[in-house]
């Protein structure tokens, strides 16, 4: 009977912060849909590369860090490349690789949406006090779904029923 109620609290756990999770996400893709015409995914494709400065980033290593697909990193750089946000360029090291960094006026609008980014975050958040904000990111970094005590889950494991 615990295993059985152990799972269902992690079950539960799971579902809250799901739900959590994506309701911010809905509610921060509204805002800057209507404030900057920009979906949250080419926000965090924006936000990635910033962070990167302008050394920048290959498709492979955007894929990476947003979770996402290849496929769909390639999709969301060509109408960023298009619209002059982001910079597509042979990289330095491999010329057989492309490698993608914010362009001047790319940089400028992610500055501008990060700041407006910030405030909608911290007015979500304020729901909670500090202390309450602070144990929730310390539990969260304790979950690392690659991870489990410093072994790599397999992920093509079959679970016996």
């Amino acid at each position: 009977m615990a295993v059985e109620n152990r799972g269902n609290t992690a079950v539960k756990s799971w579902l809250a912060l799901l739900t959590a999770a994506n309701a911010i996400k809905k509610d921060i893709d509204t805002r800057l849909r209507a404030q900057f015409d920009m979906s949250i995914s080419r926000f965090d494709v924006l936000s990635a590369l910033d962070r990167s400065k302008r050394n920048g980033l290959r498709a492979g290593q955007l894929s990476r860090q947003l979770f996402v697909s290849d496929g769909n990193t390639t999709q969301v750089m060509s109408k960023l490349v298009k619209e002059g946000l982001v910079l597509r360029r042979p990289d330095s090291q491999d010329a057989r690789a492309i490698n993608y960094s914010l362009s001047d006026e790319g940089k400028h609008l992610f500055d501008r949406m990060a700041v407006a980014h910030e405030i909608w975050i911290r007015t979500i958040f304020d729901e909670l006090p500090d202390q309450k904000q602070l144990e929730l990111s310390d539990i969260l970094t304790l979950l690392k779904p690659e991870m489990v005590d410093g072994h790599k889950l397999p992920r093509d494991e079959k679970i016996h029923v």
